[in-house]
C-alpha cells in the first residue's frame, strides 16, 4: 500500500508539472505570440488571432444572424 501511495504522489506532480509547462509554452513562449496573449487583460482577440487561431469561431460572427419570429399563446393553442 505505501508503494502505490508513493507512486502515486510522484505521478500526481509529473502531472502537474506537465500541465503547467504546456500552459507556460503557449501562454507565454508560443512564438506566435510572445512575449504574452494579451487576450487575458482584454478579453478580446484581434482579428488576425481569430483568423489564425479560431476561424470556425470567426466565421459563425460573421454570418448573419436569422431573425427569430415569436409566436403568441393563442398561436400556440391553434
Amino acid at each position: 500500500m505505501d508503494i502505490a501511495t508513493a507512486i502515486h504522489y510522484y505521478e500526481a506532480i509529473l502531472a502537474s508539472l506537465a500541465i503547467l509547462v504546456w500552459h507556460f509554452y503557449f501562454i507565454f513562449l508560443n512564438p506566435d505570440v510572445y512575449p504574452m496573449n494579451k487576450a487575458w487583460l482584454s478579453g478580446f482577440l484581434t482579428k488576425e488571432e481569430m483568423e489564425r487561431n479560431i476561424l470556425s469561431s470567426l466565421k459563425k460572427l460573421k454570418k448573419p444572424r436569422k431573425k427569430i419570429k415569436y409566436r403568441s399563446l393563442e398561436e400556440i393553442k391553434n
